[in-house]
Parts: C-alpha cells; structure tokens; sequence
C-alpha cells in the first residue's frame, strides 16, 4: 500500500507563514488602538491648559446685578442670595467655566452652559445660591474651564 501525506517541509512553510499572518494582524491592531488612546490623552492635554482668572470684582455693582433675577446665573424661585464673580477668558477662543460654590454647610454646582466667554473677554457674573444647601456663612468658588473639543 502506497500512501502520500504532505511532506513535512510544506506544513512547516505553511504553520511559519499562518504564524506571521496572525502577528501581523496583531500587531497592526495594536497600532491603531495605541494611536487612537494617543489622540485621546492629546485632547486632553489640549483641554488641561486654557488660561483665565477668576476673582471677586473689586468695582462691579453686585447688588444692582444681584437684584434682578433675570441677570442671576443658576437662579430658581427658591435662590436665597447671591455673589458676584468676575472671569476673565485669557483664550483667543470661546470657553465655558464650571463654578463651584462651596459654604460651611456643602456645595453648589452651577453648570458651564451658564458662563460663556468669548476670546479675551471678560464679565462679572451673579451666581445664585441656596442658604439651605451651602450654608448662611462665607462663600468660596472654585472654576474650571471647559471647553468642547472638534
């Protein structure tokens, strides 16, 4: 009885070339997952370094800004008081902010969509609070800059 196999020296060429098909394959996955994490950490990057300042308006009329609701920013019919806060946008771009108001008894947050900036401008903002929530005493506020990247 005659029986024919493969020979051995093609099935070592064909396991050597499905082996280098697969960490090809592997290996071109991995590039672009790594390059795809890449972008993302140099958006965020982007996102980490916007210049401004925020600070109490040593010369704005708080009381006039505080007294019509329509100029108080996080206003609602059960606002018990609020402050002013001037933030300057260093950026040649617009930029929104989160404001964090903080006082002895918690924490208010009052949304980006609220503070708005255009490049380079600067605006004092009448922020509304909550005695229930943050407190009767002292207040301090804390911004971040946020901005949407394309």
């Amino acid at each position: 009885m005659n029986k024919r196999g493969l020979s051995p020296l093609i099935v070592t060429i064909f396991l050597v070339g499905m082996a280098i098909l697969v960490g090809s394959i592997v290996m071109m996955s991995s590039f672009e997952s790594i390059g795809s994490v890449q972008n993302i950490a140099d958006e965020w990057a982007q996102a980490e370094f916007l210049k401004f300042s925020a600070k109490w308006p040593p010369l704005a009329d708080c009381e006039s800004l505080c007294g019509d609701s329509l100029n108080i920013k996080c206003y609602d019919s059960t606002t018990d008081r609020c402050y002013c806060l001037l933030i300057e946008n260093e950026e040649n771009k617009p930029v929104n902010y989160l404001v964090v108001t903080t006082g002895d008894l918690g924490t208010e947050i009052c949304a980006p969509v609220n503070f708005e900036l255009n490049g380079f401008e600067a605006k004092v903002f009448a922020i509304g609070v909550h005695n229930s929530t943050v407190g009767f005493g002292a207040l301090s506020a804390e911004v971040s800059a946020v901005q949407e990247i394309d």
